[in-house]
């Protein structure tokens, strides 16, 4: 018997796995496919049998189409996935949360005719129900208005005349991401996703802590506790000029702004007189139009929770989510100001921004 070549033995690697190479290590090293072309091979049908996908509006003026699965993406929605779009508020958050409004302190702070006990329950509840369907996709916008009406929800709105406090030191975003995060750990599992909305996955670090500073004076938790009242009431609390800082934050509401080449900002919503800022403004993130909340110093305004945008959304896009989240909380408090819902809900202004730059396939917003 002939003897032949002696096989060599390739050692083990030291971390136990099978060494690739040649063309399978080529393959692994070379550019992935085009996920968008992938996509469009699935959605491409033959003339004789095409698939016709029904159509929703998220947006007064912007239809969209609907997807079955995410793996059914138009070309035309290449940046879709992996969200289904609907007309849905798919990352609302506590304001989902069906609670009951209380008899007594509508019917104290209730105007002319009022309802009987048995008959505000009723339309409370019918306003739930259709405040569910429109998060939910399934009804439009209008569908509570018999229910605001009797309610008396539906009234104009009103602006706070209280003035804004000037706090004695400025307080940076990074400051107030720290304070919510140490006093409410919990906001970071799900900060990204109600801020930023469809931005939400895969999001930096650096737009974690703004979504984490915007968070911090909202009421996450029932009843009605923000980050930022742990923060000042906890012990050991922090020091007094900081405590006013985070107040004085907390009482400027947040507003959508243009920006002019001064840096003065100019409100795209409606506003009080009071809050206007005067003169430029510091600490403004890149863009044409920006997110924030606008607070006075000694040495001037600047701006906290500041986001960058690259268009202004137009307001009737934002107005009816707005007015409809103003509705549900004067169920609870008929004296609720327009402000105050900037104050509490400023991340539902951010998100809702967010998803019509989303669907108009505009960049994610910028921080500082």
């Amino acid at each position: 018997m002939g003897v032949g070549k002696p096989k060599t033995q390739t050692p083990p690697p030291a971390n136990g796995r099978p060494r690739i190479a040649g063309p399978a290590k080529a393959a692994l090293l070379g550019s992935p496919p085009d996920p968008v072309a992938l996509c469009a091979r699935h959605t491409r049908t033959s003339p004789s049998h095409p698939r016709r996908l029904p159509t929703v509006t998220r947006f007064p003026g912007a239809t969209v189409t609907r997807l079955h699965t995410p793996f059914e993406l138009p070309v035309e929605l290449d940046r879709a996935w992996p969200t289904t779009l609907s007309a849905a508020d798919l990352h609302a958050g506590d304001e989902r949360l069906l609670t009951p409004s209380r008899y007594a302190q509508w019917q104290e702070l209730a105007r002319g005719t009022t309802l009987s006990k048995a008959e505000h329950r009723r339309w409370d509840q019918a306003f739930m129900d259709g405040y569910s369907a429109i998060l939910d996709g399934t009804a439009p916008y209008g569908t509570t208005d018999e229910a605001a009406a009797h309610l008396q929800l539906n009234g104009a709105l009103t602006h706070d005349q209280r003035p804004l406090r000037t706090p004695d030191i400025r307080v940076h975003d990074d400051v107030i991401a720290d304070s919510c995060e140490d006093w409410m750990p919990d906001v970071t599992l799900f900060a990204a996703e109600r801020v930023y909305g469809p931005y939400g996955i895969g999001c930096g670090r650096r737009r974690l802590r703004t979504a984490l500073s915007i968070l911090c004076f909202s009421p996450l938790i029932p009843p009605s506790v923000r980050p930022v009242t742990r923060v000042c009431r906890s012990s050991p609390k922090p020091s007094t000029a900081l405590r006013g800082a985070l107040m004085s934050v907390l009482r400027a509401p947040m507003m959508l702004w243009t920006v002019d080449e001064h840096g003065v900002l100019t409100p795209m919503l409606p506003l009080g007189d009071r809050f206007l800022p005067t003169g430029p403004v510091d600490g403004l993130p890149p863009g044409a139009a920006v997110l924030g909340r606008a607070v006075p110093h000694r040495d001037g305004t600047w701006l906290a929770c500041g986001l960058g945008l690259s268009v202004c959304p137009p307001v009737d896009n934002l107005m009816p989510r707005l007015m409809l989240e103003l509705q549900r909380i004067r169920r609870h408090e008929l004296r609720y100001t327009w402000e105050d819902l900037l104050r509490d809900r400023g991340e539902l202004l951010v998100r809702s921004c967010c998803e019509w730059l989303w669907l108009h396939d505009q960049p994610c917003p910028e921080v500082r």
